[in-house]
């Protein structure tokens, strides 16, 4: 099994936990569904000159995860149900 394999695995165990090095307990991470297009984030990436570390598709969606919930959030708390460009940060 690989590193990203072993990783993914982990993630799809939602609030399991497991004995860190030193016997700490410590709560696995919650899994987020995929909303970004990989190879186009990675396209535009490469189309600047830049390159992407092996994890850093996993926080971009992470991050974009984070800020949709809380455009949708924000839609609901002003009594909304359409999502507008205002209610992302």
């Amino acid at each position: 099994m690989t590193k990203k394999e072993k990783n993914q695995e982990e993630t799809k165990e939602e609030g399991k936990t497991k004995k860190g090095k030193k016997g700490k307990t410590k709560k696995e991470t919650v899994e987020t569904p995929t909303l970004i297009v990989a190879s186009k984030v990675k396209d535009f990436i490469k189309g600047d000159g830049m390159r992407s570390g092996e994890d850093f598709m996993t926080g971009f969606n992470a991050s974009t995860f984070k800020a949709l919930k809380r455009a949708i959030k924000r839609c609901r708390d002003n009594g909304k149900a359409t999502l507008r460009p205002f209610d992302v940060d």
